[in-house]
């Protein structure tokens, strides 16, 4: 019987940059509120950059987000300076939910031309989930805020920002 064993990343696969960016669209995705956690309280964007540090033995689908991250965060951040006049990692809140809304619907400006931003929403949007909700020894949701919010295997418990 196989099982599966545990293997954090030697490194990570974002800059500091980089990460920062995709912390910021994590967070524009799932937002945090006075009473319930965000991507960026539970580190999700953790999880992406660990995820991506492994490869094709892992999960068959990681070279092709490698390459889909690095070909779209400087796009999305020449998008975001173009619309906005700052990068991603400083868009207010309002400006990251219209960048997304764009993304989402296909109609962001300066995207690359062969560039699906349709399934480039649905990619960030999914791992933005998973980094939340996902086994904290993976690197997201960490301490298990949100499965601690959500009461998931235990009861639930209130969330407050400190």
């Amino acid at each position: 019987m196989a099982m599966w064993i545990f293997r954090e990343p030697d490194t990570r696969f974002f800059m500091a940059e980089q990460l920062a960016q995709v912390a910021a669209l994590f967070e524009g995705i799932l937002p945090a509120g006075a009473d319930h956690p965000g991507a960026s309280d539970v580190d999700a964007a953790e999880y992406l950059n660990r995820l991506l540090a492994m490869d094709a033995s892992t999960y068959y689908e990681i070279p092709a987000w490698q390459k889909l991250y690095a070909e779209a965060l400087p796009a999305l951040e020449a998008a975001s300076v173009s619309l906005f006049g700052s990068g991603l990692a400083a868009l207010k809140a309002n400006e990251m939910h219209a960048l997304l809304e764009r993304l989402s619907q296909g109609t962001l400006t300066g995207m690359p031309a062969e560039m699906d931003s349709k399934k480039l929403f649905a990619t960030l949007r999914s791992h933005c989930i998973e980094g939340c909700f996902a086994d904290p020894r993976w690197g997201g949701n960490a301490n298990k805020v949100m499965w601690r919010w959500f009461g998931y295997l235990e009861p639930a418990q209130d969330f407050s920002r400190s």
